[in-house]
């Protein structure tokens, strides 16, 4: 049974490449459980996001709190029952008379997928337990894959089993679909205001949050540049006249690449992102978009560069990896089993005040630490030469832009990285004397942006990138995750990296108002008028721009704060 102090957070997900980045938030969870008994206790307590229950069988599970939406045909092999493969004894029907089956040919099951499945059966057929991943993704992890050209959508790497009231598909739309496609936010709010929808929605929350103790909110991952920002936008809406005394996060998902980047298709971003950026800031506590290209808006932009990644913008699989890897990271503080930790409103409140509630993500992606360079060093170095080494993960946010809150989560450094090594030049720099990393933390932020409110928090525990986390680290990355400067693995040679360090910060600063008032402007160059799928979805000209005189509004927050 969970512990009666644990505060639950329930988990939704809205879109295709919001379930990307869930899939990877998810299979980083259950790469961290620990079986073993003798082991130290987790900083972590993983009973925030997932909860016990029971199969039919009376088998005991542990799926995560989760209500996640996706299009008709984004599955493939996972069932909307949240199994990644049948059960054998569902091809068994109690029925004397004849039958007649009729089976379509499954897709491909990918070498990932082939193994977890090979080793649920062995499981199975050992303890006699129902199919549950459990230790067998841990095993699985440890194997080297190489899964770029076999990822097609986000189940095809799911390594976590879900509950059967957590996979919710839209039958009225398919996925990437030329004819008729989910890209208009007013499709969203229509397919919402379908009384069948809204009842399987509100009877999926109402089941997880009544067995919930102390829940604490809500955190929301959404696809905003299609319909699916429409019907999050709704939900969300729904949820504060529910739940008004519970947080609510909500992340932007936004992929770096687009298949098409017409002036068509650029236009319906512009209106969707202005149309869901507006909802969202209306009735959620705080706001993250994230994204790994350098705008979105007009078109999509260059990617950010990674000094330590090898990664494919135009691969969800790659560009999600990178965004669950600062959300998981950045939403530890209200997920911690430590005296450190804190609930989602102490962290919400950390940030965003004053009316704003617009933040901007940032990240190390890893740290570089290694045997040549300690923390103390590297944040020594930032200070003197590289102040801006932390890379934006919110589009149209540049690196160099005045914080005006920040709260900042480092994990993975080994003890023996922290400081100077004695007798080293540097051991008596403004860094040699700290107890701690999160001191030397305080001290950088503090020392780069003095009138900024700042708060740290500091992970023993490295951030784990076991498969079927993607191979994107370059050279310089050994497999502990350290950084060697100078060194090669191979080029094109797959070679995991089993856990590594991360910096990950939520921040606001006068850069996000800008980047409203440019999504404002070009916003204000298209005359919805002209675009009938959004009036014919109920988007009204006066409504839309009461839309972005809103954003206006909490975009002229930021100036002179």
């Amino acid at each position: 049974m969970a512990d009666a102090t644990v505060r639950e957070v329930i988990t939704l997900q809205f879109g295709h490449y919001a379930n990307f980045v869930g899939t990877h938030w998810w299979n980083i969870q259950e790469s961290s459980f620990c079986y073993d008994a003798a082991s130290p206790k987790s900083e972590i307590n993983h009973d925030c996001l997932f909860r016990e229950g029971l199969t039919v069988t009376g088998q005991e599970t542990y799926t995560p709190r989760l209500l996640l939406y996706d299009l008709k045909g984004s599955l493939r092999n996972l069932s909307t029952e949240g199994l990644l493969y049948e059960s054998p004894s569902k091809k068994y029907v109690d029925w004397e008379g004849e039958i007649t089956i009729y089976e379509t040919n499954p897709d491909q099951k990918n070498e990932f997928q082939a193994d977890i499945e090979k080793t649920m059966v062995v499981e199975s057929e050992e303890s006699g337990m129902d199919s549950q991943t459990g230790d067998a993704t841990g095993e699985l992890s440890d194997k080297v894959y190489n899964l770029d050209d076999e990822i097609v959508v986000w189940s095809d790497f799911l390594g976590t089993q879900l509950h059967p009231r957590s996979v919710n598909i839209i039958n009225e739309y398919s996925h990437d679909a030329d004819m008729s496609p989910f890209s208009v936010y007013g499709y969203g709010q229509s397919l919402y205001n379908d009384e069948s929808f809204r009842d399987n929605f509100e009877d999926g929350l109402r089941f997880f949050a009544e067995e919930c103790d102390r829940l604490q909110g809500f955190q929301i991952l959404a696809d905003v540049h299609n319909g699916f920002g429409g019907l999050m936008s709704q939900c969300l809406e729904d949820l504060r006249d529910e739940y008004n005394s519970k947080s609510m996060i909500t992340v932007g998902c936004v992929p770096a690449h687009f298949k098409d980047t017409d002036q068509e298709h650029n236009v319906k971003r512009i209106l969707n992102m202005a149309l869901s950026f507006s909802q969202i800031t209306e009735h959620c506590d705080l706001f993250v978009p994230l994204c790994v290209s350098k705008q979105v808006w007009p078109k999509p932009g260059t990617y950010v560069t990674f000094p330590y990644l090898n990664y494919k913008g135009e691969l969800p699989y790659h560009t999600s990896a990178i965004l669950a890897s600062a959300l998981d990271t950045f939403s530890l503080p209200y997920r911690l089993d430590t005296p450190k930790g804190c609930g989602m409103r102490d962290l919400i409140s950390t940030i965003a005040f004053s009316g704003r509630n617009i933040a901007h993500a940032h990240t190390m992606l890893p740290i570089p630490v290694g045997p040549q360079k300690s923390l103390a060093s590297l944040l020594n170095d930032c200070i003197e030469k590289r102040p801006d080494s932390m890379l934006p993960l919110t589009p149209h946010i540049n690196q160099s832009q005045k914080l005006i809150s920040q709260a900042a989560v480092l994990r993975g450094i080994p003890q023996s990285l922290r400081h100077h090594p004695l007798g080293s030049p540097k051991a008596k720099s403004m860094f040699g004397s700290s107890k701690s990393s999160c001191d030397m933390l305080d001290m950088y932020f503090q020392s780069i942006n003095p009138n900024s409110v700042i708060k740290n928090w500091t992970l023993d525990k490295a951030f784990g990138t076991k498969a079927p986390y993607p191979n994107i680290f370059n050279g310089s990355v050994g497999s502990d995750g350290l950084v060697s400067e100078g060194s090669d693995r191979g080029e094109g040679q797959a070679r995991e990296v089993k856990e590594t360090s991360v910096l990950s910060a939520l921040g606001m600063c006068a850069g996000t108002g800008e980047m409203l008032e440019s999504l404002i402007t070009w916003s204000n160059k298209v005359d919805v008028r002209k675009h009938h799928e959004y009036l014919e979805s109920g988007v009204e000209f006066d409504l839309y721009k009461e839309k972005i005189e809103s954003l206006l509004s909490q975009a002229n927050l930021y100036k002179n704060p």
